[in-house]
């Protein structure tokens, strides 16, 4: 009992962590009036509390409501950047030609696939991850510079770390990690680098200056 209440404790604490990323892109993206910023960073805050809901009560709402927004928050990240007028790409171009309501609504209903099949969320998941991926690496391709390469490899390894975390999760538990430290957790640990790099990432293809952010 007391392994477990430790457990969710530093889980929880971890939670944080996401309404810190938000926090501390929001200001920049605000001076900027950039919507598509904001409302990411305030996307990071809400899924912070929506966590800390969710290991509080656990109840099956919340933890449907936390996989509703995992997806979402890789579509927004799809669409904030295809919307950037300096990116182009394959993909970009295949976006931008679509309407992004549309696009957006596909995304909110594609968690039904998880009613149809035991991997029907995963694949929706991963067809998210991939879309973002991928038109993370065409922006930078066509916009970005050294300073940007490194800020998307960085995303992109907390992006691949938070999947093989998860995935690994009691393998991990049971072979190596801490009991209080499972897969689960670490991959938490990821994921918060992921936000926070992502909003990097756009934020130098924006080509804008913050006072806590400055390219050498």
């Amino acid at each position: 009992k007391q392994w477990y209440q430790r457990r969710v404790a530093i889980t929880a604490g971890i939670n944080f962590g996401y309404a810190y990323a938000g926090l501390a892109w929001l200001p920049t993206f605000s001076k900027g009036s950039d919507l598509w910023g904001e409302s990411f960073c305030w996307y990071s805050i809400f899924y912070s509390m929506m966590q800390l809901a969710r290991i509080v009560y656990q109840t099956q709402r919340t933890a449907v409501l936390d996989q509703w927004i995992t997806t979402t928050i890789f579509c927004h990240v799809t669409l904030w950047i295809i919307s950037l007028p300096s990116c182009d790409g394959i993909l970009i171009r295949s976006l931008r030609s679509l309407n992004q309501r549309a696009i957006l609504i596909v995304s909110f209903l594609s968690y039904f696939l998880s009613l149809c099949s035991e991997i029907g969320f995963d694949i929706a998941l991963v067809v998210h991850m991939l879309a973002a991926v991928r038109v993370g690496y065409e922006a930078h391709l066509s916009s970005g510079n050294d300073f940007s390469g490194d800020v998307f490899r960085k995303a992109f390894l907390c992006c691949l770390g938070f999947v093989v975390l998860k995935v690994a999760d009691l393998p991990l538990r049971e072979y190596w990690t801490p009991n209080c430290f499972s897969g689960h957790f670490l991959s938490k640990i990821c994921d918060v680098g992921q936000i926070y790099y992502v909003a990097e990432f756009v934020h130098v293809l924006t080509g804008k200056k913050s006072e806590t952010l400055k390219s050498e």
